[in-house]
């Protein structure tokens, strides 16, 4: 498979785009391996009355036969290749309903299927949600999404008109809790990649951590944000407002966990100029909630000056302040 069609699409860390192919070939290799294994039929126990009479009872595996595999764009080949040999190893044939977020990746695919595969057991299209809405209305028998909440209603609307089985992998948020017994700058690492990796858009990165500091480099709603998620005690340092809004807080969250505000450096006609464009505009998206950032680098404390440049240059920062050295 060629290398730069992951990495065009992908535009992330270059492990990430080796975990897409390295993922999908050994899932092949391994289902080959258990195939004739998985094929067996299995006994299965029976009433106590029943199997005193001699009888058994067996599970002979039976394909579902033509099943949809909607394809999402944050794992381009592992959530659609490795769905596609499980349900292929299994003798259904199927449909892969390819992510037209992904150029390249589209292209690739829709060079290479025909090119292994017979039409009749595997084949592949792209489109957003209108394709998504009008395959399944198609009498499929058995469809898997890999999506959001609201195209999963929507596929399972449509699914239960044919009472089609449905295997659906939802997006969500999960919490990093971090008590006291903790290793900080172990888990404040762990916690880093997990934001990172994919761009943050992928089902186990952490939606949200309970801190004891956080940075504001957005101001107005987004400070609100900040104090919902920052534990007690907790001090949130304003050091820009590239969003020329003032900070907006419930005065009630600051005395129910004891929180303060710092202000470091707010926003001034002078200090504009220094924050690029990018960063204003992507400070509107994270004040509004149309934008979830990643956090991007942990600085120790002693490297604040460094820490507050990354930022300014559009990274997202975490202060370390457990580090002594």
């Amino acid at each position: 498979m060629r290398w730069d069609a992951s990495c065009k699409d992908f535009k992330t860390a270059a492990q990430e785009n080796v975990f897409e192919v390295s993922a999908s070939i050994p899932t092949s290799e391994f289902t080959k391996s258990q195939l004739k294994e998985w094929m067996k039929p299995v006994e299965a126990p029976l009433p106590k009355f029943l199997a005193a009479s001699g009888r058994k009872g067996m599970v002979y595996r039976e394909p579902y036969e033509v099943t949809l595999i909607i394809c999402t764009f944050n794992g381009p080949l592992v959530l659609s290749l490795r769905p596609a040999v499980a349900a292929l190893s299994a003798g259904n044939p199927c449909i892969l309903k390819l992510s037209e977020a992904l150029l390249a990746t589209d292209e690739l695919l829709l060079e290479l299927i025909p090119k292994h595969f017979e039409l009749e057991a595997l084949s592949a299209v792209v489109g957003g949600r209108e394709i998504v809405t009008n395959l399944s209305k198609l009498p499929f028998d058995f469809i898997f999404l890999t999506g959001s909440v609201g195209v999963g209603k929507v596929v399972m609307r449509a699914a239960a008109e044919h009472l089609t089985p449905v295997l659906l992998e939802l997006g969500g948020q999960n919490p990093a809790i971090v008590d006291e017994t903790a290793n900080v700058p172990d888990a404040a690492k762990k916690i880093v990649w997990g934001a990172m990796a994919r761009g943050g858009q992928w089902c186990t990165s952490p939606g949200y951590a309970v801190v004891r500091l956080a940075l504001d480099g957005v101001s107005g709603d987004a400070t609100g944000t900040l104090l919902d998620i920052v534990g007690w005690d907790a001090k949130i340092v304003c050091y820009a407002a590239p969003t020329r809004e003032p900070i907006k807080v419930n005065p009630l969250g600051l005395v129910a966990k004891r929180a303060s505000i710092h202000p470091f450096f707010m926003h001034y006609p002078e200090n504009l100029p220094k924050i690029p464009e990018k960063i204003r505009t992507a400070a509107q998206l994270v004040a509004t909630h149309q934008l979830r950032v990643p956090i991007a680098a942990v600085y120790s404390a002693r490297s604040f000056k460094q820490a507050l440049a990354r930022a300014l240059a559009g990274g997202k920062v975490l202060l370390d302040f457990t580090d002594e050295s």
